[in-house]
């Protein structure tokens, strides 16, 4: 939850679905739901947005963006599929209003804009072993992984 937004929501994620749902509106409380290509979810690297009611949530090779206004989780884009590798880790608290960055599992990170249609505006390919931690602001990106290397960007 943010400290902007007071949305209680629950993902959860099954063997070939995901449910993103609303515990303020339990009458429309399933809003989502999908069937997914790969057989078994690990992990759904998600993070909510600090100054808008979004969720972002990374499945696959594909970004879902999920509005959180009014107790709801309605889907707001689809629009970024087809990425370079599986979404691995998601910043965007903190980070500039429409703005968040995805860590990859091939060690890319790339910054999202929701103004551009297209998605990510910026792409930093520096780090060779998996990434741990994301952090933005308006004049930086740092990022850290698993053989200790430190990047600001």
């Amino acid at each position: 939850m943010s400290s902007h937004h007071s949305v209680p929501i629950s993902i959860i994620a099954a063997k070939k679905s995901l449910w993103c749902i609303s515990l303020l509106n339990l009458k429309n409380r399933l809003s989502f739901y999908s069937t997914l290509e790969t057989n078994y979810i690990e992990k759904v690297p998600l993070d909510i947005h600090d100054d808008e009611p979004l969720a972002i949530i990374g499945l696959d090779n594909e970004i879902k963006l999920f509005d959180l206004q009014n107790g709801r989780c309605n889907i707001v884009s689809t629009n970024y599929k087809y990425l370079p590798a599986s979404v691995h880790l998601i910043r965007a608290n903190k980070c500039p209003i429409n703005e968040f960055v995805v860590a990859f599992d091939n060690s890319q990170i790339s910054i999202f804009d929701r103004r551009q249609k297209d998605g990510a505006v910026q792409h930093f390919y520096n780090h060779f072993s998996t990434i741990t931690t994301l952090q933005m602001d308006t004049w930086k990106l740092a990022s850290t992984d698993i053989r200790g290397f430190v990047r600001l960007w």
